[in-house]
Order: C-alpha cells, then sequence, then structure tokens
C-alpha cells in the first residue's frame, strides 16, 4: 500500500522515471497552511467554558417565567428561587441532559432543571395540602410544599445526568462532582474548554447525588421549609433522588408526572425529528423554527387564522400562510428557499411535521369559525409547533362543515358511538361541559386523548383534559368525589394518575372507572 501511494502521489521529476527524491511524508505535509480542511471523521470540539451569568442569560425567560409564578417578592424570589438556579448553573453550566435524546445540546441540562422547576410549580398551584388540618396549619404549609416542588424539579434531573457522565479537561484530569461545581473546577485547573465521555448503562445517582443536591440549596431556604411543614424537605429530596415514595406522599407523583410531560414535548419539537444533517441546506430546522416563533410571539393566535385548532388536530392555512413563513426565513439569513409553497409543505411533510390528507398529499379543506371553507396543512403533533402553551380549540372537527350535528353517532367504521347525554342528573355545570367535550372526542376517534381500557373503563390523557378545563389534579379530585377514579397498572396502588398509551404513545392521565363511564353517558350504545 505504501509503494502504490509513492507512486500515486509523489511526482516524477521531470525527464526522468523514477520517484522524485522527496519523500511521501514530505509531500503529504506539503498541503497549503492557509487552507483549513475538515476532518473526518469528525473530533469532538468538546464544551467551552463560560460563566454561570451567560449560562442564566440564555434561559432568561424561563427565569422571568419562574419569578412570576413563584409568589415571591424581589427579596424573596433572590432567596429561595434564584440563589438555587444560580448554584445549579454554577455547577453544570453548558453540560447536555443526555447523549442524544432529551435536551441533548450545549446547555440542555440546564434548560430541563428550569422547565422542571417551572412547570412542577404550576402544577403544585392546584394542590391542596393537609385538607383536613386548621387553616393556619394549611396556610404555613401551602406555600412551602409548592416551593419544595419547584425546588424538587430543578434538581431532579441531576442525578440521572452526573452518574452517567465523566467530565475531563484537555489533559484526561476528572471534574470529581461531589467536591464542587464544575466552574469552580474548570477555574482551578484553568482549562478553556471540557470535554464529555458518556457512560453506558448507568442509572440514577445514589449517595454521591445526595451530597451534590445538599449543597444547591441555600441552608436558609431549608429552614424555611422545615419551620411549616417539617415532612417537607424529606419529601422535596426523596422526589430529587428518584427514591420511593410513602404511602400519601404527593410530592414524588407530581414530579414524575410533570417529567413525562416535558420530555413529551421536547421530544415532538426536537430539532432533529424534523430531518438530519447533511451537506447543503437543512431547510425543515428552519421552517420550523419560523413556525414556532410566530405561535409563541403572539403573530399567530389559534381561532383567529391562519392558525386553527380543532377536536382534529391543528391546522395551518396554506398556501396563504407560506410566504410570512419563507420571508421569515430569509430573514434569518438563509438563501435558496424554493419559491413554491407546495415545496415548502412537501419538505414539512417528509420530516413527519406535517399529517398526509392522502399518500403524497398535504393540503386539507377546513371550515373555519365562519364556515368558510379553506385549504390548510395540518399539524402531526400540535404540541411540536405550540409546545407547552394553552391554546384555544374549537369544540368540533375543522374538517366538515359546521352545520353537521357534532353530537350524532359517527358513520366511520371502528368508532364506538356512545350515548347522546349523562345519566347522572346531578352534575355541576363544569362537570357536564367536562363530560361533553370527552363525549365529543370519543366520537370523533380521538384515540391519541381518550382510550378505552379492560373492564369498560377510559383512560383520559393530560391533553384532554386541558382541552376540557381541568389539570389531573382539580379532574382526579372530581372523579375522586363521584366515585368515578379507576386505577391504572401503576407501581404504586395508591397513585391516582401515571402514565399510560394513547394510540401508541405515552403520556400522563387518569382512568375513569366503569360507573364514570356509565354515569357520565360515556357508555357504548347498544346496537
Amino acid at each position: 500500500m505504501l509503494n502504490f501511494l509513492k507512486r500515486t502521489l509523489v511526482p516524477r521529476a521531470r525527464g526522468t522515471s523514477g520517484l522524485a527524491p522527496a519523500s511521501l511524508d514530505a509531500f503529504l505535509s506539503a498541503a497549503p497552511a492557509q487552507v483549513e480542511l475538515p476532518r473526518y471523521p469528525p473530533v469532538d470540539p468538546g464544551l467551552p467554558v463560560v460563566s454561570a451569568a451567560a449560562v442564566m442569560a440564555s434561559q432568561r425567560e424561563l427565569i422571568e417565567r419562574l419569578r412570576e409564578s413563584c409568589g415571591f417578592d424581589e427579596v424573596g424570589f433572590r432567596a429561595h428561587v434564584l440563589a438555587p438556579v444560580e448554584a445549579v448553573a454554577r455547577c453544570i453550566l453548558l453540560l447536555p441532559a443526555s447523549s442524544h435524546e432529551h435536551f441533548a445540546g450545549p446547555g440542555g441540562l440546564f434548560r430541563l432543571c428550569l422547565e422542571m422547576a417551572l412547570f412542577c410549580r404550576q402544577a403544585a398551584q392546584s394542590r391542596v395540602v393537609e385538607p383536613m388540618a386548621p387553616a393556619e396549619v394549611r396556610r404555613a404549609a401551602e406555600p412551602r410544599w409548592r416551593h419544595a416542588c419547584l425546588l424538587a424539579g430543578l434538581l431532579c434531573e441531576l442525578p440521572r445526568t452526573l452518574s452517567s457522565l465523566t467530565v475531563t479537561d484537555e489533559a484526561g484530569r476528572e471534574w470529581p462532582a461531589c467536591l464542587g461545581g464544575l466552574d469552580a473546577w474548570l477555574q482551578r485547573v484553568q482549562a478553556d474548554r471540557c470535554h464529555v465521555v458518556w457512560r453506558d448503562g448507568a442509572g440514577p445517582g445514589g449517595a454521591e447525588a445526595a451530597g451534590v443536591l445538599g449543597d444547591l440549596v441555600p441552608k436558609a431556604t431549608l429552614a424555611w421549609l422545615n419551620e411549616g411543614a417539617p415532612s417537607v424537605v424529606p419529601s422535596m429530596f426523596r422526589a430529587a433522588l428518584g427514591q420511593a415514595a410513602p404511602e400519601g406522599d404527593e410530592l414524588a407523583p407530581l414530579v414524575l408526572a410533570t417529567r413525562a410531560r416535558v420530555l413529551a414535548v421536547e421530544a415532538v419539537t426536537r430539532r432533529s425529528r424534523y430531518g438530519h444533517l447533511r451537506i447543503g441546506h437543512h431547510l425543515e430546522l428552519h421552517l420550523v423554527d419560523a413556525l414556532r416563533h410566530r405561535a409563541a410571539t403572539g403573530q399567530w393566535v389559534c381561532g383567529q387564522g391562519p392558525l386553527w385548532f380543532g377536536l382534529d388536530g391543528l391546522f395551518i392555512e396554506w398556501p396563504a400562510a407560506a410566504d410570512a413563513v419563507r420571508h421569515d426565513v430569509i430573514r434569518n439569513g438563509v438563501r435558496g428557499v424554493p419559491l413554491s409553497a407546495f415545496t415548502l409543505a412537501e419538505l414539512l411533510g417528509q420530516a413527519d411535521f406535517l399529517a398526509p390528507s392522502a399518500p403524497g398529499q398535504w393540503l386539507w379543506r377546513i371550515h373555519t369559525g365562519t364556515g368558510e371553507e379553506r385549504t390548510a396543512v395540518k399539524v402531526t403533533e400540535p404540541r411540536a409547533l405550540l409546545g407547552h402553551a394553552d391554546a384555544a380549540r374549537l369544540e368540533r372537527p375543522l374538517t366538515r362543515p359546521v352545520g353537521v350535528d357534532d353530537d350524532a353517532p359517527a358513520a366511520e367504521p371502528g368508532r364506538r358511538s356512545v350515548a347522546p347525554r349523562p345519566a347522572s342528573t346531578d352534575l355541576a355545570t363544569d362537570e357536564a361541559t367536562m363530560a361533553d367535550t370527552w363525549r365529543r372526542c370519543l366520537e370523533g376517534g380521538r384515540t391519541d386523548l381518550i382510550a378505552w381500557l379492560p373492564g369498560r373503563r377510559l383512560a383520559l390523557s393530560q391533553d384532554l383534559l386541558s382541552l376540557s378545563g381541568h389539570d389531573v389534579a382539580a379532574a382526579a379530585a372530581v372523579l375522586e368525589r363521584r366515585r368515578w377514579l379507576g386505577r391504572g397498572d401503576w407501581p404504586s396502588s395508591s397513585a391516582r394518575a401515571g402514565l399510560l398509551v394513547f394510540d401508541g404513545a405515552v403520556k400522563p392521565g387518569l382512568v375513569l372507572n366503569d360507573a364514570g363511564v356509565v354515569q357520565l353517558g360515556l357508555a357504548p350504545r347498544a346496537a
């Protein structure tokens, strides 16, 4: 092989038939110095060393949302929220949360920690703590329990990730996570970059993780939590470490349900889901980003066009909205964007962002709130566009005319026709509205929201409950009071909510038992 390379690559001297005197090594090292050639396979450049302040600034919007939802004044926010958030930022800097799955990019772990903190705190808002206790006891316990939910969410991802990776500097020295934050260690070893080595098969951290977490929450915060409810601090750390919770402890199930929701939304909004990196344009990512930006900034609002959200899914008027999206992509610096709206729809469809109306066809006919027929594209997974935002949804399908009776039995094969009204006559107004929404989705074949279980029970997804104006905790309270709350195949026999399968996807939700199915008029009609 070496001789072959010499014959092929080394030039012959002019006028001679032999090899030039220059050696092969000299020839191969003679590449122009000014040209920086890419290398294959690529080399991991590592993560740059940045300050904790820069990491926090990159997630300013989420931190502001934490400020709005935490319930503290400015002094309390700085002491009980911003201080542990900054401690987490110093501990992990730009570490990813996983090697290639959820929140896998630089800074992904910090983003996941903040999302968990925010959504755990929001989920805790509707919970009633110690309902049988005197009012003064509840007043002291509730704000502390809710803040413990925020902190458990902030910390719970650290044991999983830190037990799955090793961080080294350029010289191969390893970061001892139990002895302090990543920022202090990198400063001590005077490194300007660090590298992550993943350890396959590692599980949630144990004793070492407990030592890390204990240093991230200020002692003043722990003392404040302990003043009003001594059981809150142990419950918080159990949830953060992923340990089994005793019966009656609602903090750990809340964190697990929130984590399932956060990861489900991230899975459908993950950039890698809508294409594979390659040489040349990667337009799917830019198109999806432009669509999300318009929805997130309020330029597009569901129900006002071009965005329409009905029982049969989320639609974008097309080609009406195509020009705006195309101009947004070009304004972001991308060139060579196709002019044809149908080509753009095809790119999004082939990336599984859009659902086809027929094989190879991406346009649907929808009827808007005014009854006007328009053409549109259908987003495969609404959360991929809307994220965590709550969107107004029409209480009818969009792909059939407004004049059709929504309560009429469905004619499509495979759908189960249900009773026209609840059997129970003492339903509150909100309960009747909730049951009506469930009935519509059941009639419409929305198995991604509601699904039959053995024993004539119904699985109700968290998205369905949100659609009917309730969160999981509030709906569980209603069903439990009525003795209609069923149990799923969950590890804890006392769990009121858990993960269920809807149309092949795992989502958090509740189970409506047989009695509830009958009383709410959801039982299948007799043929």
